[in-house]
């Protein structure tokens, strides 16, 4: 169910327990131990474990957890649909997803290594249960679920990782950390008292809004008004022509982190909290972004769109590129690494202007940075990897080649100057979350704005 306004947060909150998607490696056994000690028997959540392990390991977790869960522990199964106060185990044979309240369940081939398991679970939960969706992240090697906590908050669910220094391996959660989409830092113990309380307050929270739009609707409603007046003054954003949808998950999100079960509650938060108004603008804009994001795209780009423009460029002139809603700014690179692949196979070298522009201030200072870890990495070949970055202590940095065709700013495409002389505009991740009548004002900005 993926409600399409507020007033349909009603029906969501009537069934909606939490579903908590947790993490770790083959030696979180303590920490998985730890949590579901302290979790009750009837915690009106469900639970599942996903383990960062190769397709061939044996596992006994299923028989181990049950005998300190007071929840019954069973093997997550094709078709079978999640209920509260159960915990699943995946199967460390099988890639596990949930789609429509039911696990889906793939092989994995047995000897290729560890492949992501726990990102791609988590990618799914975000997308089936929106809100509902919580990650943990517990102890581990490597960098797996960094990725798809960002999904989950993305999709407007919660995450959580263990402190660095609680963990027996302690990879995962400084992962999770760097990766910027955790929420709440805590020791284990802590994260399962803090899943009991968001248990309790999750469909106080989701009613309380599902109350206020049916008597105020969103695009005139006292309290949602008043909150993009706010954001407005403070920001210089107008979020009221955002879909409904996009905004209701996040203040759902912002409410549960702030304990307010009421929006008129949230909004005399707001009036009081500048930081609270600066932690709901950067929870609104969606900073969601990967290296090389659907391959066949890219793939598309690189064999037809490129290198026509590059045939198009007779005289020489400079290559631009306009990347609105950039966010960390792993696009706009994606299409620097490109085109620098494309002058070698053509034998010929242009300038090259790639602007790259966000609401996020936080995203852009990391676009301009250019330093990413392995999590952000993932799509990213191994060729490219070596060609096109260095290793440093704090991660993996873009080379100068790569960096010096991009240019990254602060911009509000509604309201700023649009760019000019464009040869492609590059807008994957904005116009899905804007209301059609904004929809409908920015594309002349982007026809004015090609060649």
């Amino acid at each position: 169910m993926k409600p399409s306004n507020l007033t349909d947060l009603s029906a969501v909150a009537s069934d909606g327990f939490l579903v908590v998607g947790i993490g770790g490696s083959a030696g979180a056994l303590d920490e998985f131990n730890q949590l579901l000690r302290t979790l009750p028997v009837a915690p009106g959540m469900a639970l599942v474990i996903v383990q960062h392990l190769g397709a061939d390991h044996e596992s006994l977790l299923v028989e181990l957890l049950s005998r300190v869960s007071k929840m019954p522990v069973q093997w997550a199964a094709q078709g079978m649909r999640l209920a509260p106060d159960k915990v699943y185990v995946a199967p460390a044979a099988h890639t596990l997803e949930v789609c429509q309240g039911q696990f889906v369940l793939y092989p994995r081939t047995k000897g290729v290594g560890i492949d992501g398991v726990i990102d791609v679970f988590f990618a799914s939960l975000g997308a089936e249960y929106e809100h509902r969706a919580v990650g943990v992240v517990l102890s581990g090697t490597g960098a797996d679920g960094a990725h798809g906590l960002r999904a989950i908050k993305a999709a407007g669910g919660i995450t959580f990782a263990q402190t660095e220094e609680s963990a027996g391996f302690n990879a995962m959660p400084h992962a999770a950390i760097e990766s910027g989409a955790v929420d709440r830092i805590l020791p284990t113990v802590e994260i399962a008292q803090e899943l009991i309380r968001m248990s309790g307050d999750s469909e106080v929270s989701s009613k309380a809004i599902a109350r206020g739009s049916q008597e105020n609707e969103i695009d005139g409603g006292t309290e949602t008004a008043a909150i993009f007046r706010l954001l407005d003054l403070r920001t210089g954003v107008d979020f009221s022509e955002y879909k409904p949808s996009t905004i209701r998950r996040r203040l759902v999100r912002r409410m549960t982190l702030t304990r307010t079960s009421r929006l008129a509650d949230y909004l005399k938060l707001l009036q009081s909290n500048g930081d609270e108004v600066q932690q709901l603008y950067e929870s609104l804009l969606i900073n969601v972004t990967e290296f090389f994001r659907d391959p066949e795209t890219w793939e598309f780009l690189a064999g037809e769109v490129l290198p026509e423009l590059i045939r198009r460029h007779a005289n020489n002139g400079p290559i631009r590129i306009w990347v609105p809603g950039c966010s960390t700014g792993e696009e706009a690179y994606s299409y620097g690494i490109l085109l620098a692949e494309a002058f070698d196979t053509q034998g010929r070298v242009l300038p090259v202007q790639i602007f790259g522009t966000d609401l996020s201030d936080q995203a852009i200072v990391v676009a301009r940075a250019g330093i990413y870890r392995g999590a952000d990495l993932t799509s990213v070949s191994p060729q490219r990897l070596r060609r096109y970055f260095h290793r440093t202590e704090r991660g993996c940095v873009i080379h100068n080649q790569i960096r010096d065709m991009c240019v990254f700013a602060r911009q509000n495409v509604v309201r700023d100057s649009p760019f000019s002389r464009l040869d492609l505009i590059s807008c994957r991740n904005l116009l899905i979350y804007l209301a059609p009548r904004l929809q409908r004002k920015i594309m002349p900005i982007f026809h004015y704005a090609l060649n």
